[in-house]
């Protein structure tokens, strides 16, 4: 079962990274640091694309995602109102949610 305050706080975490399209090296860190503590064998493709492999014995899943944001979107401060994540009304909030 999912742990909410958890899986809150590591969205945070990763929204207030600044990761502008062409500056995703710190973002690009995170996400790979946090999935091979996870036990994920680690990738970069040439295009700089994150590939993470969990080997097991179930059926195959492939998720997708970017870790790039659109302006403005440095220095963005989600703010949790309720069940709502959302920006401080200043940047975008840099997250799919």
């Amino acid at each position: 079962m999912a742990n909410r305050e958890r899986l809150i706080q590591t969205l945070t975490d990763l929204i207030r990274i600044d990761s502008p399209t062409g500056e995703e090296d710190e973002i690009d860190q995170e996400v790979s640091s946090r999935l091979a503590a996870l036990g994920f064998e680690i990738y970069h493709d040439s295009f700089k694309n994150i590939i993470a492999k969990l080997s097991g014995d179930g059926e195959p899943l492939l998720l997708s995602a970017h870790i790039d944001t659109v302006e403005p979107g440095r220095g963005i401060r989600p703010v949790l109102d309720g069940d709502v994540l959302r920006s401080d009304g200043t940047t975008i909030l840099g997250g799919d949610c």
